[in-house]
């Protein structure tokens, strides 16, 4: 759990019309949020700061669960964040209330206008609504920001369509962010978040062979609906649960070509760190990627790589950004209980 500090986290809408009963109302921004990216911080920033302006509270209606899960289960995307984290970032963007509320069947079959005129106005009192250039709402998104516009002036709320955001000639959307994280480019990704991207899991018992070549790894089972970063071999930083610290890391994703592997594994060897990790969860922040999978001829090729790895791996965590990483790294996690 992470501490929110003055935000408030519902989980339906009936509780966020009792909390906003003694407010003026509300400026609210709606989404899936996944990845909390530079286009999402730009939305809830301008809400943030209508909000205080207006002397009303910032409100975000977003879901526990990615709609395309209920509406299309094949096609639902693998998420770049998890439900504690996002959370977490919320708070520190300053949001007063989140409504985190389940997505059904039944609330994606209202029309536009049912969306707006049962749900939004009465219980969440929009007095101004932010949103992207590409904001759809209803069934089927079949409203778009000009119907919106439409019922805002029927009903007495504002619109602001904020425009895409970009990074270079690429618009920064969470489908791209997944495509560079499936292409190995994490530091792309990191450059869109605005964060290393962040994977975590339990640390299992695995074969054993790091050891046993004098390289202990801890062997990652993310949940299954989380990206997982091309194969290769990265710079992480790593944090255990229970850990004040963080520890660098090399990281490989493949399945050990040299030991003719079979499964995908994710394994981590923490630089300078002994800590007892089996059964633990681990969290590993991706900042660059060493190279590509390869199978070596035997055990004392890979050994020789792995040094190489480890030796790379140190120089580029001397340089000055990496080391300003490794900071914000320590702060995003400073907030965990």
């Amino acid at each position: 759990m992470f501490n929110f500090r003055f935000m408030q986290l519902f989980d339906n809408f009936a509780h966020v019309r009792n909390a906003l009963n003694e407010t003026a109302g509300s400026v609210v921004t709606i989404g899936v949020f996944d990845g909390l990216h530079r286009g999402h911080q730009a939305l809830i920033d301008r809400t943030t700061e209508q909000a205080k302006a207006r002397g009303l509270t910032s409100l975000i209606i977003t879901f526990s669960e990615h709609p395309l899960s209920i509406l299309a289960p094949p096609y639902c995307p693998k998420r770049l964040l998890s439900a504690p984290r996002r959370r977490q970032l919320f708070s520190e963007l300053g949001v007063e209330m989140v409504a985190e509320v389940a997505f059904t069947e039944g609330f994606s079959n209202q029309s536009p206008e049912e969306f707006v005129e049962n749900l939004l106005v009465p219980l969440c009192k929009p007095n101004l609504i932010v949103c992207g250039y590409d904001f759809a709402f209803g069934k089927a998104g079949a409203g778009k920001t000009t119907l919106l516009t439409e019922l805002g002036a029927k009903h007495g709320f504002d619109v602001d369509v904020m425009a895409p955001v970009t990074d270079g000639e690429m618009f920064v959307k969470s489908t791209m962010i997944r495509d560079l994280l499936f292409g190995g480019d994490v530091v792309r990704a990191a450059h869109m978040l605005t964060r290393p991207y962040e994977l975590n899991g339990v640390v299992t018992t695995g074969f054993g062979r790091g050891r046993t070549i004098g390289f202990p790894t801890a062997n990652v089972l993310p949940p299954s609906d989380r990206v997982i970063p091309a194969r290769g071999v990265y710079l992480c930083v790593a944090r255990v649960s229970g850990d004040p610290k963080v520890y660098a890391a090399v990281c490989n994703i493949g399945f050990n070509p040299t030991f003719e592997g079979h499964t995908q594994t994710i394994e981590a060897h923490l630089l300078d760190a002994d800590v007892e990790l089996p059964g633990r969860e681990l969290s590993l922040f991706f900042l660059a990627r060493l190279r590509d999978e390869q199978k070596f001829p035997g055990v004392d090729a890979l050994v020789a790589q792995l040094n190489h790895d480890v030796s790379t791996a140190r120089e580029l965590l001397a340089q000055p950004h990496h080391q300003a990483t490794l900071k914000g790294v320590s702060r995003l996690t400073s907030n965990d209980a």
